[in-house]
This record gives C-alpha cells, structure tokens and sequence, in this order.
C-alpha cells in the first residue's frame, strides 16, 4: 500500500484546517462590522458606518472622510480620496482634461473641441487676424489639431497654413489685393481692397 512521506504526512489536514479558520474569521469581522453599525453605529478606528455596514474612511465609493457617506461622482472621471479626505481626479476618460484644477467638476473640459485646450491642456488654437477652431479632422499628424474656422476681413489665409493664421491683409497688400493672389499691376498699389495706378509725374524741361 501506499506510503506518505513523513514530511508530508499531516500537512493536509493542517493546511485545510488553518484555510477553514481563516475563512471563518474573515466572516465573523465582516458581521461584527455589520452588527456594530447596525446596533449602535459604531465602528472600529479607521472605519465608518455606511448603511449599515462599517467601510474604510476613504473609499470613493463610500466617500471621503468620516462625515460623509455618498460616492465621489465626478463628470468623466475616476475618482480618488485625496491626503484631506476629499474627492479628487485620479484620471480622467479619453478626451477629457482636468484643465481647471478643479476636482469638484472633475475633467470638464472636452480636449476634443476646445479651442483654448486642443488635444491637452493649454493647447490654444488662437491665430492672428482670425478665430481658431480644435478639428478631428484626419489629415491632422495629431488628432485632434488646430485649424483656421474663419479669417476676418479684410485679413485672408493665402499660404494654407495655420501656424501664421490669417496673414494677408488683402485690404493693402499689392500681392493679394482684395483676395488672395490678385495681384496689382506693376508700379500699382492696393488700397481699400482695390488696386490704384499711381501716375507718372509728367513734369519736364
């Protein structure tokens, strides 16, 4: 018949026996927690009663600190118990930035469309001579980018490039008189958008 090692011999039963008490004693702290809180609202030192049941003084889904019970819930964000037992930004979802610093509105700012933070925070769109716009366009080597949504008149994006804006003053540029590549005869200058031929001087001798 088979024979059991004598290191081995006992050692099941033991393990099984100290697995057992384990399980128990988990089990028994969680109903003394429960029955505590239920009975007088009391709990062990680093704990809290929250319906009825005793939970860690900072948990964001039991609150932060000892006076509150309701969950962190904070817009578009995973929340945090900070150092003074408040709720704080541990990360924020996809696209969206803490860019106030603000935990109470947790990640407000869209970073997908805002053109004051395009893509992270601080990021401005702002050009000269126009308005800026944060894009998803898909030709942008990041997405989202900044594109120009409009130039103000009489000012004109003629190079198709953002990082200048709206460069060209097409009110008095002689390159780009009154829209871009209109060009003013030669000796010609451009004011109010319109080319103007200034003429020679016919004094003589």
């Amino acid at each position: 018949m088979p024979v059991t090692p004598r290191a081995t011999r006992g050692r099941a039963p033991l393990a099984g026996a100290l697995c057992a008490a384990l399980v128990a004693c988990v089990a028994a702290c969680s109903l003394v927690d429960r029955y505590d809180a239920e009975a007088s609202g009391a709990c062990p030192a680093g704990r809290k009663a929250c319906n009825g049941t005793c939970v860690g003084l900072d948990e964001p889904q039991s609150g932060c600190g000892l006076a509150v019970c309701d969950p962190c819930a904070l817009a578009n964000a995973t929340a945090r118990c900070s150092g003074d037992h408040a709720c704080a930004v541990l990360a924020c979802a996809d696209g969206w930035g803490d860019c106030n610093g603000d935990p109470s509105d947790g990640c407000e700012t869209n970073l997908r469309s805002d053109p004051n933070n395009c893509l992270s925070c601080g990021r401005s769109c702002a050009i000269p001579g126009g308005v800026g716009e944060c894009s998803l366009d898909p030709t942008c080597s990041l997405t989202p980018c900044c594109k120009i949504a409009l130039c103000e008149p009489p000012f004109r994006d003629c190079n198709q490039t953002f990082t200048d804006g709206c460069e060209v003053d097409t009110a008095s540029d002689p390159a780009n008189c009154g829209d871009c590549n209109e060009a003013c005869p030669p000796g010609g200058v451009c004011a109010g958008g319109g080319c103007q031929v200034v003429a020679a001087d016919a004094g003589g001798d």
